[in-house]
């Protein structure tokens, strides 16, 4: 079976190592959770990879926003509250999941569509904030 979403590192590299690898692991785990989805798996390992992408995810923000924060970078306020916003969004797809015991397809939007407009749009920014002030 494809993989439900592909690491292209021309499109979605933020020029941070650290943060494109826990990029690729959100990647994974959103790839382990759309097999399971549509594999019919049981709800008990569907909802074992949603918790762990939420866990991740979490982790994942924190660690962004300590990186920085680390460098400077302008734009953290705003971009923790992306972080927030899209926090409270997956975590209403979560309990929607738990209460129908199934996810919909529009999670699977949801998601798409966050990982790729936010690193392109969002991320993006602090790796060539942080590029600009290395050559400076």
């Amino acid at each position: 079976m494809a993989e439900y979403f592909v690491w292209d590192k021309s499109k979605l590299t933020v020029s941070v190592d650290a943060m494109d690898r826990e990029h690729q692991g959100l990647i994974a785990i959103m790839n382990k959770l759309h097999e399971r989805h549509v594999s019919g798996a049981p709800i008990s390992e569907v909802e074992a990879a949603l918790n762990e992408l939420g866990a991740a995810t979490t982790a994942h923000f924190a660690n962004e926003e300590r990186h920085m924060e680390s460098i400077g970078y302008p734009g953290l306020v705003s971009h923790r509250l992306i972080h927030q916003d899209l926090l409270k969004s997956f975590k209403q797809h979560a309990t929607d999941f738990r209460a129908k015991r199934k996810l919909e397809d529009e999670f699977f939007r949801f998601l798409r569509n966050w990982l790729v407009a936010h690193i392109q749009g969002i991320d993006r920014k602090y790796g060539a904030h942080q590029k600009l002030n290395k050559s400076a």
